[in-house]
């Protein structure tokens, strides 16, 4: 294996998963019970079932301040999920309120969930250091490649560092040591780039070239172009635990009809 494909690999490894896609809520699926207060189950219980699908929390909070209409407008909402699941890796929080949002045809809630208009939505989401490295222990690296060691992801006020041992086995058996240092970026406020990176091979920097080629192909670390909600994201808060993304203004919770789900 190369050096470009090396980092490449290493790269893939590290990046964040794939943008969320909605799966389908099949009837033959049984979901965990839920509790309600001030209202009926209603359209709103629809929209609680399909997160709950979506998201497989351990504790999550739906509030509408009346129930969805037949178009599928809410004038207002209130979303918080705690431990979500996304492509087998957790999400420590995320918070959404939205006002004066119309889905799509309630009749096809069971199957997706779009936004077709919306005046404005206040995001917030945290990803925590600890559980993405036990995603990248968990993850199989490449096609059955076993030969990565000791991946992992260093979190730091100053950006983030993500290092892993390839061990080539040519005509003898050798270690490389590749490690990546940048910052996360915001870019048009939906998408995460890593900016003012350097890659390292056994300690030794590559040159400008290389690097902006390996990474290149991997921009952006994360986009939020098929999230539930169109998000437009504002600054990145980080210190050497977790990541918070967030919207200029956060969300607020509200009063109404509540739905909530704790996971046994």
């Amino acid at each position: 294996m190369n050096r470009s494909l090396l980092l490449l690999a290493l790269l893939t490894a590290l990046v964040c998963p794939s943008p969320l896609r909605a799966a389908p809520l099949s009837s033959d699926v049984d979901l965990p019970a839920y509790s309600l207060s001030g209202g009926d189950d209603g359209r709103a219980g629809t929209l609680f079932r399909f997160f709950q699908r979506r998201f497989s929390p351990e504790e999550m909070t739906l509030v509408v301040d009346g129930q969805p209409d037949a178009s599928g407008k809410v004038r207002h909402l209130f979303l918080d999920v705690r431990g979500a699941r996304v492509d087998g890796m957790r999400l420590d929080h995320i918070a959404v309120e939205a006002l004066d949002v119309r889905f799509n045809d309630p009749e096809q809630w069971e199957e997706d969930l779009a936004v077709e208009a919306m005046l404005a939505v206040y995001s917030q989401a945290t990803i925590r250091e600890e559980d993405l490295n036990a995603r990248l222990r968990e993850k199989q690296i490449g096609d059955d490649d076993e030969n990565w060691q000791r991946i992992g992801v260093d979190f730091r006020k100053e950006g983030v560092h993500a290092e892993g041992v390839y061990r080539a086995r040519l005509l003898f058996t050798f270690d490389i040591l590749i490690e990546i240092d940048g910052q996360f970026d915001l870019v048009r406020g939906r998408q995460v780039w890593l900016s003012d990176y350097t890659l390292k091979v056994n300690r030794r920097q590559l040159p400008e070239s290389l690097a902006k080629r390996a990474v290149a192909r991997l921009q952006p670390i994360l986009d939020l172009d098929r999230f539930v909600f169109p998000l437009r994201l504002a600054a990145i808060d980080q210190d050497d635990e977790q990541v918070t993304l967030r919207s200029r203004h956060l969300p607020t919770r509200l009063e109404g009809i509540t739905y909530s789900y704790r996971a046994p």
